[in-house]
């Protein structure tokens, strides 16, 4: 088939396109080529010089120690030991006649300077010799012996014809010695031996690599390397370490033990003043590199022309296929798309996922709070009926007791009525706390003082008998914040949770209460949105039973318990928990593992007021009355007759109502000192309403208000129109005698 001219154009350009490219190829690659090799070459030299100095620097060291340990010796032979002892032979003593006391002097200096002369706790010296003129060893500090009678000859030792303190070396032994002249004269020798383990570790070796050999030598032949560096690869190599030139490297080939060949290079640098240099030998690969530049050319010019025989093949292919390749762009382009809408759509999915299950949660949590509320609202009714019922089995004992002698067979059965219904009133009052009506009377609390107040109160050690096998232990934090809140409740808390935690451990173990402050920065999630804030939290740990993943979401109702009902309380100890932490606008967070343990935390809001004072009780004469007249107005007939006999006992003259009408009649032909207002009387008006109904023909009636239930908004109206101090059934003396006296007085 004949090819067209137009076709024919087209490949010639394309051919000679080809060959200009390759000869600009093969221009630039040789550039690269001889620029890698320069820049390579540099940088061996460059390297060669830092090998160099970091060996100059360690000899640099060492010569800056043996200095030193010149000006030793210089000090040592200059010092008033040694120079009293030549002097008192020139002046003819024996060594029975001051001699032996001056030669004890200096064998005592000697050893002070071993002991004292060290370097980061290795000592330098490890022996020091007194020599005389005759070579004859006067003082050795490694013998206790200083007498002439073992004495041995150093003439060897003996350097007469120097005049200052030299270094010297004995194989791979370094000494440094000083002569003594008395008036110009030789007169002996000072000797030192250095330790050179001592030297190499804290001059020479610092800062080596895995791989780097560091030793010192004298001469040619001594070279010292620690017994940890005496390798195979080291004594494979020790004949051409020893040809290396002082100021020169060599470049050597080592077996190693695996019968690998190894690269080393080895430089010796000389240590001025001392007959000694240091020598450094490390693979050449760590200073070069693995590849050498002759090497490294070779290998970019071989990869040069592979280089250029794939751009030939890859430019003929690129030609052939660059249709294929931008229907397959368009291919993947379209593809990505896809991708990328589907995962938005996954995005998309997600969050509405993540969206339904943070909905989930907030009705289950709103489902709960309504359930509790719903659950409270019940107790609260049930309260409200049952403390009208207790206040005849409270009130009636304190009525009765007064007028019984002490020695009556009758007051212990009565007292035995009274605290049964006292009894009956703190379960009152625990469901008012599930109510969530409970909390009337807040104050400045540490928790810190409730903790230890409730460890030592009869209920605790009421639950300590139960179970003696069971430890309480605390952690509280001594400058813990104090908090507001209900010391009655407070305690109840720390109660139900402490006994929560022994029962849960019933083959015994331990119950921590700990105490810190807090402060949270950022809500965090937990069976409880705990918001930002400042907190004293109470932690009440255990490592007992645990809690079911099932039953920890209904812990807080009432009455729902695993325990035998009536036999480990009255299963409203966690609802109360809840009330209580709930009223004093505060979060709990519940950790539980089954066969693990149990933590809860408590979140209480901190508050910067201070703890007031305390005050004592009051004698009964301090709130008794005298003849003031009082209307007590109650529609359930047994409250009027309890109000009237306790207020009839402590002084005042009492009259009684049924209803809220019935008062306002009665007021309005009558003057009373003071009111007894029941707050919830069904049917009729309510305390709040009589009361202002009664003001507008009396104002500023004394008044005070009495209720089954607790603190309502109703009450704290009727306050703000003048009432004073609200009181709750059951009625006790103290309670009802102290608010109508107060109120009387003002």
């Amino acid at each position: 088939m004949m090819k067209s001219p137009n076709f024919i154009w087209t490949q010639k350009f394309q051919n000679s396109a080809t060959v200009i490219l390759c000869v600009l190829l093969i221009g630039y690659t040789s550039f690269m080529l001889i620029n890698t090799y320069m820049s390579q070459t540099r940088l061996y030299k460059t390297r060669l010089a830092g090998l160099k100095n970091d060996v100059e620097k360690r000899a640099t060291a060492a010569s800056y120690f043996f200095s030193e340990r010149k000006n030793d010796l210089r000090n040592l032979s200059h010092s008033r030991e040694v120079s009293a002892f030549f002097e008192n032979r020139a002046l003819g003593m024996s060594m029975q006649y001051g001699l032996r006391s001056s030669l004890i002097s200096i064998y005592n200096k000697f050893r002070q300077i071993v002991e004292e002369k060290t370097i980061r706790g290795d000592k330098i010296y490890y022996r020091l010799l007194f020599i005389e003129s005759n070579g004859e060893l006067l003082i050795d500090s490694l013998s206790n012996n200083i007498s002439n009678e073992q004495s041995k000859n150093c003439a060897h030792l003996l350097t007469p014809e120097s005049t200052d303190a030299v270094i010297i070396a004995e194989g791979s032994k370094m000494a440094v010695s000083i002569p003594f002249f008395l008036k110009s004269k030789y007169s002996g020798q000072i000797f030192a031996w250095i330790a050179p383990q001592s030297i190499y570790d804290h001059l020479i070796r610092e800062e080596t690599s895995r791989n780097q050999f560091v030793g010192i030598a004298s001469g040619v032949d001594n070279i010292y390397f620690p017994e940890e560096m005496r390798t195979d690869v080291l004594y494979n190599g020790l004949s051409d370490i020893r040809k290396v030139e002082v100021g020169d490297h060599k470049l050597f080939s080592v077996t190693d033990t695996h019968g690998k060949s190894v690269d080393m290079i080895a430089m010796r640098v000389e240590v001025k003043d001392t007959p000694f240099s240091i020598i450094s030998v490390i693979p050449s690969s760590e200073v070069f590199g693995r590849i050498s530049p002759w090497q490294l050319l070779m290998a970019m010019a071989a990869l040069s022309i592979v280089v250029l025989a794939g751009t030939f093949i890859v430019w003929r292919a690129n030609t052939q296929k660059l249709v294929f390749r931008t229907r397959l762009d368009e291919a993947s382009k379209r593809e990505n798309e896809v991708k990328q809408k589907n995962l938005e759509l996954l995005e998309e999915i997600s969050d509405r996922e993540q969206a339904e299950e943070a909905l989930r949660e907030t009705e289950r949590k709103l489902a709960r709070s309504q359930k509790m509320e719903a659950l409270g609202l019940l107790a609260g009714g049930v309260a409200h009926d049952l403390n009208n019922v207790l206040s005849g089995i409270v009130s009636y004992p304190e009525l009765l007791l007064m007028d019984i002698p002490e020695e009556s067979p009758l007051r212990k059965p009565i007292l035995t009525i009274k605290e049964s219904g006292q009894r009956a009133a703190d379960i009152v009052k625990d469901l008012l706390t599930l109510a969530r009506r409970g909390v009337m009377n807040t104050e400045v609390l540490n928790l810190n003082d409730m903790v230890s107040e409730y460890l030592k109160s009869p209920e605790h050690i009421k639950i300590k008998s139960y179970h003696s096998y069971v430890h309480i232990e605390t952690n509280l934090d001594r400058r813990l914040l104090n908090i507001k809140g209900s010391p009655i409740h407070i305690e109840k808390t720390i109660m139900n949770l402490v006994s929560n935690a022994a029962e849960a451990q019933p083959d015994g173990g331990k119950v921590l209460v700990s105490t810190k402050n807090k402060y949270v920065d950022t809500p965090v999630k937990g069976y409880e949105d705990i918001e930002e804030g400042d907190f004293v939290v109470l932690r009440v740990e255990d490592k007992g039973t645990g809690i079911a993943p099932d039953d920890i979401e209904r812990i807080f109702e009432p009455f729902y318990t695993k325990k035998v009902m009536g036999r480990s309380g009255t299963g409203l100890g966690m609802a109360v928990v809840w009330g209580t932490v709930q009223d004093h606008e505060g979060y709990i967070n519940v950790e539980s593992l089954e066969g693990k343990g149990t933590i809860f935390e408590l979140y209480f809001p901190v508050t910067r007021k201070e703890i007031a004072k305390e005050t004592s009780s009051i004698p009964t004469e301090g709130y008794m009355g005298n003849g003031e007249t009082v209307l007590v107005v109650d529609d359930i007939r047994e409250q009027r007759e309890i109000a009237s006999s306790v207020l009839n006992k402590l002084g005042y003259s009492v009259t009684t109502v049924s209803s809220g009408e019935e008062a306002i009649e009665y007021m309005k032909g009558n003057s009373i000192d003071l009111i007894v207002l029941d707050m919830i009387m069904d049917p009729g008006v309510n305390g709040y309403e009589t009361y202002k109904e009664i003001i507008k023909t009396h104002p500023n009636q004394k008044a005070i208000i009495a209720s089954g239930f607790s603190e309502t908004d109703d009450v704290k109206k009727a306050q703000k129109l003048g009432v004073g101090k609200y009181i709750k059934k059951p009625y006790t003396f103290e309670k009802i005698g102290m608010a109508v006296k107060d109120e009387l007085e003002k």
